[in-house]
């Protein structure tokens, strides 16, 4: 299990904090000993100095411009081990508020990773 909060408060930043969470379990079923499944998470707030800025600006009538807010993303995948040498991870994450804004609709990725050891 791992949790990774950071937190930059400084000035000029655009993220106000982000948090990371999720497990790892190896071994995950008796006869499949190298193989994993993780499952993770991250929550990206978004400075509120950069939302109110914004919030100006489309106050002045400028258009084209999104209110910040954050983006957050669940993802699990499951790490397959057909060979001591070979990697295949299939896997899927949903993101919320993609970009920070609510300008995209949220969208499910597939994703599939392979690698080999040498």
């Amino acid at each position: 299990m791992f949790h990774h909060p950071q937190s930059t408060k400084g000035k000029w930043n655009h993220r106000a904090d982000l948090n990371t969470r999720g497990f790892f379990e190896p071994s995950t079923f008796p006869t499949r000993p190298n193989d994993t499944v993780s499952l993770g998470m991250k929550m990206l707030w978004v400075s509120p100095k950069l939302t109110s800025w914004v919030r100006e600006l489309q106050g002045t009538g400028a258009t084209g411009i999104y209110k910040p807010s954050g983006e957050h993303a669940i993802e699990l995948n499951y790490g397959w081990r057909p060979t001591p040498w070979l990697l295949i991870r299939p896997g899927a994450q949903y993101i919320w508020s993609t970009g920070g804004t609510n300008k995209y609709k949220n969208p499910l990725i597939l994703d599939f990773e392979t690698g080999i050891t040498l």
